[in-house]
C-alpha cells in the first residue's frame, strides 16, 4: 500500500558524509607525497624482503628437484624464480638508498621546523603487569 520513503535528507548527509571522508582521505595521501614523507625504506624493504623469500624458494625448490631428480622444464622453472628474485631486491635496495640519499636530509630538516604543542594534560596512564609464578601459575617455570 504505502512505500517507505527514505528520508532525503538521511541520504544527502550519508551522501556527504562519504564524499568528507574521501576528500580527507585525499587531502592526506596529498600531502604525504608532497611533504616528502613517502616511505620509500619502508617499501624498499618490503621488496627486499619479498625478493630474498623467492630467492630462498628458489633454492628450497632446486634441492628438492635433485632430490627428486625431477627433468628440464623443472630446471628452467626453478632457474627463472631464482634469476628473477633479484628484480625485487634490486628495486628495495633502490628504494631504501634514494630515501636515505635524496629524502633523509629533507625529513630531517622538516622534523626540526615543527614545534611541539604544549602539554595541557598532565595525567599519565601506567599498566602495570606482574608475574607471580607460584601461585597464580599452574605452570613451574
Amino acid at each position: 500500500m504505502f512505500a517507505a520513503r527514505a528520508d532525503p535528507a538521511l541520504k544527502l548527509s550519508r551522501h556527504w558524509d562519504e564524499n568528507l571522508l574521501m576528500r580527507i582521505h585525499i587531502r592526506k595521501f596529498a600531502t604525504l607525497v608532497r611533504g616528502g614523507d613517502v616511505p620509500l625504506f619502508f617499501l624498499g624493504s618490503l621488496l627486499l624482503l619479498s625478493g630474498l623469500s623467492f630467492y630462498f624458494l628458489g633454492i628450497f625448490l632446486s634441492i628438492f628437484r635433485v632430490g627428486l631428480q625431477l627433468g628440464e622444464p623443472f630446471r628452467a622453472w626453478n632457474e627463472a624464480l631464482v634469476w628473477y628474485s633479484g628484480v625485487p631486491s634490486t628495486l628495495g635496495l633502490l628504494f631504501m638508498a634514494t630515501d636515505l640519499a635524496l629524502l633523509l636530509p629533507g625529513k630531517r630538516r622538516r622534523s626540526r621546523l615543527d614545534t611541539l604543542d604544549e602539554i595541557t594534560d598532565r595525567h599519565v596512564v601506567v599498566a602495570l603487569t606482574a608475574l607471580t609464578t607460584k601461585k597464580a601459575s599452574p605452570m613451574r617455570w
